[in-house]
């Protein structure tokens, strides 16, 4: 089973639709039909308890309504004729009349009824008295047995509502100690509720399908920029990446996405044609070399050569060797740094790598007779010697192939802040304003056939950069034509709880 299968359970639908793993558009479509499926189900559950409580009101209101009236009719009753009688009559077989001229006890009783006009009247009441008789009845059928009969102690002068369904009653304790009961069959009414209950049940399956209807259109119109873009990114390949994504017409919320992928093209082609340009450039510098070798063997051994010619030869075909050496040594080193390959960091002493390197440098200078100076400051940094070492050698070597013949080199190490600060300055002929933003390009030279010429492959200084910055380090360079250059070089000291580390250059 899919791991994302798994986690997200919306994805099921998906894979059963055909989909794979669900889209963004069928999770927005399901998020959306789901909230409003809650929301319709929560608005549709408490109108429905809401109607429930009202019929019940109501009902309730009309059986207390029905009891109360029920009371006030007994209240005109005289007593005698509830069961209430003086006490010197209480024990006698006979009781006497009322007085003539007044009703009589049918009378009362006949008058004992509920208004007619009263719509949704209870369907039946009855009234005993307190001895139990029978006062009057209205409703039931057959023997009077009310549907329910609360406890004695219960009654009392505000009514009191009983159910079992689908008979709801109401009971009071009326005047002189009679018992009054209004109920009704409550069937029809919840049937009716029911078929409410049914009709919100209906209306809410409308409006989820309806929304999900609406829901999907939506959808379709928020991802359909989304899909554009995609499509202006598939037509994007390798060997056309100058096409962009038009950002009219984009919404405010993907417009920023539209910039970071344009940006990202942007920077493909920049790295696209460096690579091409890269590669067509080392294949320039070793195609050179090997044109040398090839054609030097080839005019040696198309006739018999003496001894000093053969000598000559061999002689240009190791210049031309070692120059491929040193190209490809510097292509080795920055393939590495490009790789991101690690390299161990350890605490150097810089004043004694910057030493060697000009002592190992003194010999090319003697050559030229050019003199170089040295102020060396002892500071000890975090970071890989033989790396720091390629650095300082390509800055002096510089510094000393590219001046004037007699010229002065001045090489300085000194604390400033927190960095060790190198400084390597030539009296040369300094670099053209319009190749300043060049120098640390691979294979770049400002003066081509005079970098040939002595042995430059135009990867010095891009070394130089790559490894300051994998140091945490930078470089920067001050030039003025006719009076030479000063490069600057700039790296963290090391601090009394740093040791030894290993860093990835990225």
């Amino acid at each position: 089973m899919s791991r994302d299968l798994r986690k997200k359970p919306w994805n099921w639908l998906g894979a059963a639709a055909g989909l794979g793993v669900a889209s963004l558009r069928l999770r927005m479509q399901l998020w959306y039909t789901g909230l409003l499926a809650v929301v319709v189900a929560a608005f549709a559950g408490l109108l429905y308890q809401r109607a429930a409580q009202e019929t019940t009101r109501q009902i309730d209101a009309q059986l207390e309504a029905a009891v109360l009236v029920l009371d006030a009719q007994l209240r005109s009753f005289p007593p005698h004729d509830l069961g209430h009688f003086p006490p010197e009559f209480a024990d006698k077989k006979w009781k006497p009349a009322p007085p003539p001229g007044k009703k009589k006890r049918d009378d009362f009783v006949a008058e004992l009824d509920l208004p007619r006009e009263v719509p949704n009247r209870p369907g039946y009441f009855a009234v005993w008295q307190e001895d139990g008789a029978l006062v009057k009845t209205s409703g039931f059928k057959g023997d009077v047995q009310p549907a329910t009969k609360p406890h004695a102690d219960a009654l009392g002068r505000r009514p009191l509502i009983l159910a079992n369904f689908p008979i709801r009653e109401a009971w009071m304790a009326g005047p002189l100690g009679t018992k009054i009961l209004a109920g009704r069959n409550v069937e029809r009414d919840f049937d009716q509720l029911h078929n409410f209950g049914l009709a919100l049940v209906g209306f809410g399956i409308a409006a989820v399908v309806l929304g999900a209807g609406v829901g999907w259109l939506i959808a379709n119109r928020i991802v359909r920029p989304i899909a554009k873009m995609s499509a202006a990114a598939a037509a994007i390949s390798g060997n056309d990446l100058s096409a962009r994504i038009d950002a009219r017409g984009i919404d405010t919320e993907l417009a920023g996405l539209t910039k970071v992928l344009n940006e990202m093209f942007a920077r493909l082609e920049e790295t696209f044609e460096r690579q091409q340009q890269f590669t067509a450039d080392a294949s320039h510098e070793l195609r050179t070399p090997l044109s040398i070798i090839r054609s030097q063997a080839e005019l040696a051994l198309s006739k018999p050569r003496t001894t000093e010619e053969y000598r000559q030869t061999l002689q240009t075909c190791l210049k031309a060797a070692q120059r491929m050496s040193h190209l490809a040594q510097g292509l080795l080193s920055l393939a590495r740094v490009d790789a991101g390959t690690s390299f161990s960091w350890t605490s150097v002493k810089l004043h004694e790598v910057v030493g060697d390197s000009v002592a190992q440098l003194q010999a090319l200078a003697d050559s030229k007779r050019i003199t170089v100076t040295t102020d060396l400051t002892p500071i000890v940094i975090s970071g890989n010697g033989q790396r720091l070492g390629q650095v300082v050698v390509n800055l002096i070597n510089n510094a000393i192939a590219f001046n004037n013949e007699g010229g002065r080199v001045e090489v300085r190490l000194f604390s400033e802040g927190e960095c060790a600060v190198l400084t390597v300055r030539d009296n040369g002929p300094g670099i053209p304003a319009r190749d300043c933003g060049k120098i640390f390009q691979r294979f770049f030279r400002v003066d081509k056939s005079r970098s040939r010429a002595v042995g430059g492959s135009g990867l010095g200084l891009a070394i130089c950069k790559t490894f300051v910055e994998g140091h945490r380090g930078f470089i920067d360079f001050e030039t003025k034509e006719g009076q030479g250059t000063t490069f600057r070089v700039r790296l963290p000291e090391q601090r009394p709880h740093e040791g030894i580390k290993k860093m990835t250059v990225d």
